[in-house]
């Protein structure tokens, strides 16, 4: 308490600003506050014509692989530009599923920062792979689909930053599609089995036989 009283005595006493001093200072403000928020809009303007979404004409797997792509160059042509995507393709089920899942869902910056957690099994969706669909799509109904989606490393293996190295087949997911009211197919639900070494057999998941990974 004292060394505060006694850094306030120290301070010199110079003639308080007037009242034109302070009105430019509020304008001033005020002008920077006014062009941080016409250039936040532009920014986010640039962001949304940069984003390709899926439209109604695109199948489920199409809308699967268009966003696995995407994820995979998460940061074209803006950073984090792929968990955008898929945040804005998942439904309310599928945001809280993952919630569970990863712990964060609903802002893209925490889902990509465990996106990009090496030691997380999700940080595959980042890594180079190849994906084909070994099933045909389950159609439940004409606005619910079932998907498979298996993941393989790329001819020559493939791995991570820690050096890690994959071959063969890395996992084989689920999706649970819902098609929105205006056509949209959407994520609502996600299954992931998981074969790689230190990963398998994946969050929620149990050993499969090993005949099968």
């Amino acid at each position: 308490m004292r060394r505060s009283v006694a850094a306030c005595r120290r301070r010199p006493h110079g003639k308080p600003p007037g009242v034109l001093a302070l009105r430019s200072l509020h304008e001033d403000s005020a002008f920077n506050r006014e062009d941080r928020e016409v250039l936040r809009k532009r920014v986010s303007q640039a962001k949304e014509d940069a984003l390709v979404l899926p439209g109604p004409q695109m199948g489920p797997e199409d809308v699967i692989s268009h966003t696995l792509r995407q994820l995979q160059n998460n940061n074209q042509p803006f950073y984090d530009s792929g968990v955008e995507l898929l945040l804005r393709l998942a439904s309310t089920r599928f945001k809280l599923q993952v919630q569970w899942l990863v712990g964060s869902s609903q802002q893209t910056k925490a889902l990509s920062s465990v996106f990009r957690n090496e030691d997380s099994q999700f940080h595959l969706l980042l890594c180079e792979y190849e994906h084909h669909f070994p099933l045909d799509t389950y159609y439940i109904d004409d606005n619910r689909a079932f998907v498979d989606v298996q993941f393989d490393a790329p001819e020559g293996g493939g791995g991570d930053g820690t050096g890690r190295v994959w071959t063969g087949m890395l996992a084989k997911l689920g999706f649970e599609m819902v098609r929105r009211e205006d056509g949209v197919w959407l994520f609502d639900s996600i299954i992931w089995h998981d074969f790689r070494d230190g990963f398998r057999p994946g969050i929620g998941q149990e050993e499969w036989p090993r005949i099968c990974g």
